[in-house]
């Protein structure tokens, strides 16, 4: 996140792998990606946040999600980690143009 110029506010009192953090690094690659103009330095962007996604997200929100599934009674947790699982998976194929 560093190289990124992305730092995590020292009152935030998680880890920086935490999931709010990871997501909102995602955001960031995402929208600095859609303020690129050459198509060249686009290209090297959507690689960048598709390594990301498989690298880190997909690493363990799938296991955090079969979790939630676990614990959550109510189920609503379990949910929103079913669909953040399912939106990482499609977006990352989207990224790779399968």
């Amino acid at each position: 996140m560093q190289e990124k110029g992305i730092q995590v506010d020292k009152n935030f009192n998680e880890p920086a792998d935490h999931l709010a953090i990871q997501l909102d690094f995602l955001g960031n690659l995402i929208i600095r990606s859609n303020e690129l103009e050459q198509e060249a330095h686009m290209e090297v962007a959507l690689a960048e946040q598709q390594a990301f996604i498989e690298q880190h997200l997909l690493t363990w929100v799938p296991q955090f999600s079969e979790n939630c599934t676990k614990f959550d009674e109510f189920g609503f947790y379990a949910s929103v980690a079913e669909l953040l699982v399912a939106f990482c998976e499609l977006d990352s194929h989207y990224l790779a143009n399968d």
